[in-house]
Order: C-alpha cells, then structure tokens, then sequence
C-alpha cells in the first residue's frame, strides 16, 4: 500500500470510530478504548503527512506563514 492509500483508510477509519464515539457520548457510556484508538491513529496519521513536508523549505514557510 502507498502512503496515500494507508492515509485514505486512517481517515476513513477515523471517521468510523468519531461517529461510534459520539453515538456511545449520546447514550452516556463510556468511550475510553475508543478515545485511545482514536489519539494512536491520528499519530499515524500525523506520522504519515509529516513526512510530506520535511524539506527545510517547508519548514521555514510552514513557521512564517500568517494564514
């Protein structure tokens, strides 16, 4: 799988697991081994774009830019 494939699936899953989460907020239960596996994907998915934008150049302008 490329990089953009393994993105696409997190982001999907993400998605799948914020709408179990707020169905289990909804019903009052609790929604801690969602709530882990949801801060361990979005690492990887942090891992996963952070490596699109290590060039020296996109640090000095991702730390400059004022959007």
């Amino acid at each position: 799988m490329s990089k953009y494939q393994i993105a696409k699936a997190v982001q999907k899953e993400l998605e799948i697991l914020n709408r179990r989460i707020d169905q289990k907020i909804l019903r009052g239960l609790s929604y801690i081994v969602e709530a882990r596996r949801h801060k361990m994907l979005l690492a990887q998915l942090n891992r996963l774009h952070r490596h699109h934008s290590t060039g020296f150049l996109s640090r000095i302008s991702s730390v400059f830019s004022f959007s």
